[in-house]
C-alpha cells in the first residue's frame, strides 16, 4: 500500500493542535497511564513528541491536524504505539485513520530490526479494543487487572513480525 496523501511527519505544532482537542476517552487513558490527576495538554504534547522521530499526522479535508500517532522503541526489536485524535476525526475520517495506521504498521513491519509492534489501552475502551483487533489486525495478548494508576484494567495488543532481530 502506498502512503496516503493526507499523512505527513508530525511537528510539535501538529501534536499540540490535536492534544488540545483530544477525545475524552483518550484523555482518561492518558491520565490513567501517567498517574497525573489533571490533564495538561502541553505536557502531553511534549511527552508524545519526545518519544522519538517516528510520528505522523493525518490531516482532515480542510488541512487541519486530525490525528497524531507514533511508535518508539521500548527495547531493541519492540515498538510501542501512542496516538491522539479528535472526536471529529473519528466521526468523519475513521476510514483514513485506519488506512494510515495500517500503512505505517506495514512499513514498520518491513524493517529487519522490528519483531513486535505493541500497544495497550484501558480495557473499558471496548470500541478501541475492537478496532485494534478487527481493523489493525493486532492480537489481544492479555488483560492485566489493576494495571493503571487508579487500578483500571489494561488490555494489551501486538502484531508480531516473523523476520525480526530475534526469531
Amino acid at each position: 500500500m502506498n502512503k496516503p496523501s493526507n499523512i505527513a511527519l508530525a511537528t510539535l505544532a501538529d501534536i499540540e493542535y490535536v492534544v488540545q482537542r483530544m477525545r475524552a476517552d483518550e484523555v482518561e487513558q492518558y491520565l490513567a497511564f501517567t498517574g497525573d490527576d489533571v490533564f495538561d495538554p502541553g505536557r502531553c504534547a511534549l511527552t508524545f513528541a519526545n518519544y522519538g522521530p517516528i510520528r505522523y499526522v493525518l490531516y482532515d479535508s480542510h488541512g487541519f491536524p486530525a490525528v497524531v500517532a507514533g511508535w518508539y522503541h521500548v527495547y531493541p526489536g519492540v515498538m510501542q504505539c501512542w496516538m491522539a485524535a479528535t472526536d471529529e476525526a473519528w466521526d468523519n475520517h475513521w476510514r483514513s485513520i485506519t488506512k494510515g495506521c495500517r500503512w505505517l504498521m506495514d512499513e514498520l513491519c518491513k524493517l529487519p530490526t522490528v519483531r513486535r509492534l505493541q500497544l495497550n489501552a484501558l480495557a473499558s475502551r471496548t470500541q478501541a479494543l475492537n478496532w485494534y483487533q478487527e481493523s489493525l489486525q493486532m492480537q489481544h495478548t492479555g488483560t492485566v487487572e489493576k494495571y493503571a494508576a487508579k487500578g483500571e484494567a489494561a488490555a494489551f495488543f501486538a502484531r508480531e513480525v516473523s523476520h525480526g532481530i530475534a526469531e
